[in-house]
This record gives C-alpha cells, structure tokens and sequence, in this order.
C-alpha cells in the first residue's frame, strides 16, 4: 500500500503541560505528566490538522509522540522519522486511526479505545531479521502475562486469548530502518461481520477476560519491554532461545491447520514448531515444511 502523502511542517511548537495531552486519553493526567513538559508538532494531511505532541521521560532516553485521530500510527511515525524527530526507540500512541492496516495492507478496525502505537527497533543483526515480529509479539505476552492473562502467538503475527484474536503486529522497513506497528484490542473488537472471511479469527479484546487498561498505560509497558527484549537480543540471547521459549506459547502446537503461502497452494498441515528464521515449520502430507511467509487458520474442528 502506497503510504499517505503528509504536507507538515514537522517543526517544534509552543510547550504544553501533560493535563492538555491527557485530554486525548482521558483520565490518564498522571501517565502524561511523568513525561512534564510536552512539545507541540504541527502535522497536517490535505489540510486537516492532526495534534501531535511530544514527550521525554524522565529517564531521558524515552521518547513519546501522542496524537489524536489520524490515518495510521505507521504512517505518522515514518513522516516523524524522514524529518528527524524520531530515533531509534521513539514510538507513537494515537487515539484512532481512519486508514491503520494489518497484515499485507489489510484494513485494521481502529476506534477509539483500543491501542494503535508504533515504534521503531533498535538496529538487529541479520540472523535476527526473520525473528523480529516473534520478539515483538514475546514482548506483548510477558505484558499480557503480568495483568493475569495467558496469551499464545498465531504465526506470524497475532496475540491470541483464549483463542480470540486480541492483537497484530506489523513490520516495515525503509532504508535500513524498521518499524513495528502494533494493535491491542482493549475495549472492543470488530464484528464478525467486517472480518476477512470464514478462514479469519474471531475477534475479542481485554476488558471482556476482566482486564481494563487504558492505551497509554498499556503502550508504556511494551515499550519498556520491548526495549528489554532487544535490549537482551543485542546482549547475550540466540535465536535458538527465542523459537525455544516461543514454542511454548505458539498456538495450534501439534495441531491441525491450513496453511496458507505464497510460494504454495493452501495446504493442510500439522503444526510442529518454529524455524530460526522465524517461518512455521509443519508436517504436510509431502513430508516437513517451513514456510516463512503466509499465515496459518485452524483446520475445520479444531477452532
């Protein structure tokens, strides 16, 4: 998908307190006023404003953008990017998105309420590449874990409850810089009715397993850990360690499901684990498969 065309002066604006922000998330003064004093950014998309701050924490290594309604967080983030303002580890929340996309450009539902935030990674290795998505979405269920939920990854990209889809995560690359967009279904989720098809998940989202967050609140905490987890990449971590400590949290392990990928026609298949390279590996009736791009939906009866 061809990105939005941005007009913006992208230029430091007058300095707002954290009680303004919290205007756009309400009730979350207190999270806003730890990053003190906000910088305005004037953006604009076809001459329709889009409010956008910018916050530094406290520690002075996190940097936060907020905004309100806009076409994608993704998008926001790469005009922020391309003009300088967005560094490595600097990440966008926005209220609700009129234009967010999932997986090879599919629309994402985006109302206000839930979390629509982008962030961009700390330079990887390239045999970390293919695993990125997965590290992100490990991130997002160690989050999950400590509010009480137990979480599962479906390849490639989602977060699973219960066997409901509650989030994406999505991957972009430019010139060496990578982004990851990522969703959370925290006060409602689509109808089954704007859903991709027979094959899709159905849709659940946090406050219905008892778990009522706000989006800053919840931005914050994958940010923190995902700036832990990469941090731990660059560090001493192994892939291997990764697919080890994924597997058990990968959904349909030892189950039966229908692959969908490019390089194949839709086949079934039996799910038998991760691959270093971040592709599924499965048992098809032509013997074992890894398949690094596609994505997989659970067999008739096994949903």
């Amino acid at each position: 998908m061809e990105g939005i065309k941005w007009d913006s002066e992208g230029q430091p604006g007058n300095a707002v307190h954290g009680d303004h922000i919290a205007l756009t998330f309400p009730g979350c003064e207190t999270i806003m006023n730890g990053f003190g004093t906000w910088t305005a950014i004037r953006l604009s998309q076809g001459g329709r404003s889009i409010s956008c701050w910018r916050g530094q924490g406290a520690s002075g290594n996190r940097t936060l953008f907020v905004a309100g309604p806009c076409p994608s967080s993704m998008d926001l983030a790469w005009e922020l990017s391309e003009k300088g303002l967005f560094p490595d580890g600097a990440s966008v929340l926005v209220a609700s998105q009129s234009s967010g996309r999932g997986q090879l450009g599919r629309p994402w539902h985006s109302p206000a309420g839930n979390l629509y935030g982008t962030v961009r990674l700390l330079p990887l290795l390239p045999e970390w590449g293919g695993l990125a998505p997965l590290l992100l979405a490990e991130a997002a269920l160690e989050v999950l874990g400590g509010l009480g939920l137990v979480a599962e990854i479906k390849w490639p990209n989602d977060v699973l409850v219960r066997r409901k889809k509650v989030g994406g995560i999505l991957l972009e690359e430019r010139s060496g810089v990578v982004m990851a967009g990522i969703g959370l279904n925290l006060t409602a989720a689509p109808d089954s009715g704007v859903l991709r098809g027979p094959q899709a998940m159905p849709a659940g989202f946090l406050k219905e397993f008892g778990v009522d967050i706000s989006p800053p609140d919840m931005w914050l905490r994958l940010v923190d850990e995902i700036g832990f987890r990469m941090g731990e990449v660059l560090s001493s971590r192994k892939p291997r360690d990764v697919v080890m400590n994924l597997e058990s949290h990968l959904a349909y392990m030892g189950e039966k499901v229908v692959v969908e990928a490019s390089e194949a026609a839709a086949c079934p298949a039996t799910v038998l684990g991760l691959h270093v390279s971040g592709g599924i590996r499965v048992l098809t009736a032509q013997g074992e498969r890894v398949f690094c791009a596609g994505s997989i939906y659970p067999a008739v009866g096994q949903r």
